[in-house]
């Protein structure tokens, strides 16, 4: 029995494939009409076309939502937020590196070293400890050797993140 249907469902088909196939079969134009409009004749969509349809159409209209936006308001956003933080990031490091004075950090490590120097001879030939002359030595001592260090830190760290300000955002597009 099924081995029937089976054989009768192949002779259909074969039947359909013998037949001239149409294309376009469900458009029909009327060309007596100066503009040439289709016309659908009655039967089905395919289901999966409408489907496809759909889906399509929600992910243009949701692309199309995310343009829009950006365009027309969020780009303008971030521009200002971007602009103020970069304005703000920019008056604390003018605030810190020309208001603070830690520019002249390495020539103050200097000048305390050359200081220095005069305690330990002043104590060498009073023949006490440097800490006697001057009690904060030890400090002012390991403040000034690494001042210079400190200083090429701090230097590079700045370097660092002007070039990345003034870089910018990566261009993802």
């Amino acid at each position: 029995m099924k081995i029937q249907r089976i054989y009768d469902k192949l002779a259909k088909f074969k039947k359909a494939q013998d037949k001239p196939k149409t294309v376009f079969s469900k458009c029909k134009y009327d060309f007596s009409k100066k503009s040439i409009k289709p016309k659908l004749s009655k039967g089905n969509v395919k289901l999966s076309l409408m489907d496809e349809l759909k889906t399509a159409y929600e992910w243009l209209e949701n692309l199309t939502d995310i343009a829009t936006y950006y365009t027309t308001e969020r780009y303008d956003t971030l521009e200002n937020e971007y602009y103020a933080w970069k304005n703000e990031a920019q008056g604390e490091l003018d605030n810190v590196i020309v208001n603070s004075g830690v520019s002249m950090l390495d020539d103050a490590g200097t000048d305390m070293n050359n200081f220095l120097e005069q305690v330990e001879g002043v104590a060498s030939m009073l023949g006490v400890p440097n800490s006697e002359i001057y009690e904060n030595y030890n400090e002012a001592k390991q403040k000034a050797d690494g001042a210079q260090e400190l200083f090429n830190e701090m230097r590079s760290g700045y370097k660092s993140l002007i070039s990345q300000i003034n870089d910018g955002v990566n261009d993802l597009w």
